[in-house]
């Protein structure tokens, strides 16, 4: 079988990595260049929180458009829910702006759907007022202990009744070959400040970590301890 050859435009947006705010309307513009990291600098200095990655290095553009998890999650849902209008460069060029209100089918698929209905040029986010984070990130390498331990204690969050909406557990196991060895990696969090809440302690329990960041902290600070050296 012979297929034709594909013909593929890449845009590089690298250059459009600014982050600007506005007090009246409470929206931060982000463009797609833009790294987490960067964005975290910017409104923190100000006390304005807003939904975005984990991992300081992960770019706006690509987490926004593919849904986003963030600490926030339980209370705001995915972070491409809160995007509240995008600036779009349509295939023949025209400039648009997509938003509940004007063109709303592209606003809706684009959030969540992916780069491959057009170029987004500026993300209007909808943002709040930052609290302190307290958070615990916890390396631990893989063994049959830690692996049942974080199942169960994950079982038990996501059946737990008193799971709250401050709270954040993310947990994932993966390889780090300078090492040649799966770790597991545990990120709680409670973005209302609260030390140690109750509901994340069958976490917190779990011994035999050889990795441990635990403190009042932002997004700022955060995005880099989650961020594994040599990682992207």
């Amino acid at each position: 079988m012979y297929l034709e050859p594909m013909n593929m435009l890449i845009v590089r947006v690298a250059r459009l990595n600014n982050t600007e705010y506005d007090a009246a309307t409470q929206l931060a513009s982000l463009r797609p260049g833009s790294r987490w990291i960067d964005v975290y600098r910017t409104l923190d200095a100000i006390d304005v929180g807003v939904q975005g990655g984990e991992v300081g290095s992960v770019g706006v553009g690509g987490l926004l458009l593919g849904g986003g998890f963030s600490p926030y999650l339980y209370q705001r849902g995915f972070a491409t829910d809160d995007i509240q209008k995008l600036e779009v460069v349509l295939a023949n060029g025209d400039i648009i702006e997509a938003s509940s209100e004007e063109n709303n089918d592209l606003y809706q698929v684009l959030k969540g759907g992916g780069n491959g209905f057009a170029v987004i040029t500026r993300f209007d986010m909808q943002t709040f007022d930052r609290l302190p984070i307290w958070s615990a990130y916890r390396e631990y390498h893989e063994s049959a202990n830690a692996d049942e331990a974080h199942i169960r204690a994950l079982r038990h969050w996501t059946d737990n009744p008193d799971a709250y909406q401050s709270g954040a557990a993310l947990i994932w196991w993966t390889y780090r070959p300078n090492i040649d060895q799966t770790i597991i990696i545990s990120a709680v969090a409670d973005t209302s400040g609260r030390v140690e809440p109750p509901a994340l302690r069958d976490f917190l329990s779990i011994p035999g970590y050889n990795v441990s960041e635990v403190g009042l902290t932002n997004m700022s600070t955060a995005a880099l301890v989650t961020q594994a050296p040599g990682y992207r």
